[in-house]
């Protein structure tokens, strides 16, 4: 039962991939509004606006069918 739907999973990502809306995971890259929904910030001494996890990815590749929902980094609060 698995395997079915695993089987069916599959053909459904390959058939919006072939119609333009590639799946896409941005960790690790700069925040796009127009690509990403932020749906939490973390600290990081690292650089802000960087996507520091994917929550659940998008689809699309120049238009985009449903925004990626991230986790972004921001500058540490002091205090």
């Amino acid at each position: 039962m698995v395997a079915g739907i695993e089987s069916l999973r599959n053909g459904a990502l390959s058939a919006i991939a072939e119609a333009g809306f590639p799946r896409f995971d941005d960790t690790g890259k700069p925040f796009d509004p127009d690509r990403h929904e932020a749906v939490s910030t973390v600290e990081s001494d690292d650089a802000p606006g960087i996507i520091v996890s994917t929550v659940r990815p998008g689809y699309g590749a120049e238009t985009v069918l449903r925004p990626a929902s991230v986790i972004v980094s921001r500058k540490p609060t002091s205090g």
